[in-house]
């Protein structure tokens, strides 16, 4: 199944605030909280979930600088594991999530964040607005109210926007997943290493690298 995969470096990842960000988003975007049913429709679930990180690779940190030397390398091959592990496994679409989410911290200062998600759910320009909705939900946490941050989310799900744009109806832009959203600036911390389209086994369409 298509997959669209982006891979985000920062510093030390603070898992309970990364946890709040994705919920908060998942709140925001009904399309976040839908799956496809057995007939082929996509249905959302009836309360937005609370989302948990259930895949964490940790860094041993030593006292030994040569062996720090040997776990950087190492954390480094946990990171493009993980990354080839969520592309060849892909997403299951018939159960919620469709996206999955794993942390690879690559140091005791420094973390990469991987996200892996369907294309039912989003396109390349939806995955822009993905990243910087969730750099400015982490960058603000649960204290800050979403609304000093965040304009009102789109009430139309994806499905929806797909629909205008395959009909090509003018108002197509206003039909986006995020269509009241604004240009956000992202978190100058998260830079993202790898986004792109995994169109089959063998090719995969570079999206971004910013």
């Amino acid at each position: 199944m298509d997959t669209a995969y982006v891979e985000m470096a920062k510093e030390q990842v603070d898992i309970a605030r990364l946890e709040y960000a994705f919920t908060a988003f998942i709140a925001r975007h009904v399309t976040f909280r839908s799956f496809i049913t057995k007939e082929g429709k996509m249905q959302a679930l009836s309360t937005s979930p609370m989302f948990k990180l259930e895949h964490i690779s940790e860094y041993m940190v030593s006292p030994n600088t040569a062996k720090n030397a040997d776990n950087n390398r190492a954390a480094d091959d946990r990171r493009l594991a993980t990354r080839a592990n969520m592309l060849e496994m892909g997403i299951d679409v018939f159960t919620w999530p469709l996206f999955d989410v794993r942390v690879t911290h690559m140091s005791p200062t420094s973390s990469a964040v991987h996200i892996a998600v369907s294309l039912f759910l989003m396109d390349a320009m939806s995955d822009l607005i993905l990243r910087q909705e969730l750099s400015a939900l982490y960058r603000a946490g649960p204290k800050q109210a979403i609304s000093r941050i965040l304009p009102p989310a789109g009430k139309l799900a994806f499905k929806d926007y797909c629909t205008a744009l395959d009909a090509q109806l003018p108002q197509s832009d206003t039909y986006a997943l995020w269509a009241r959203g604004g240009a956000y600036q992202p978190d100058p911390g998260l830079k993202c290493l790898h986004a792109f389209l995994e169109c089959s086994v063998s090719h995969r369409c570079v999206l971004s690298d910013i």
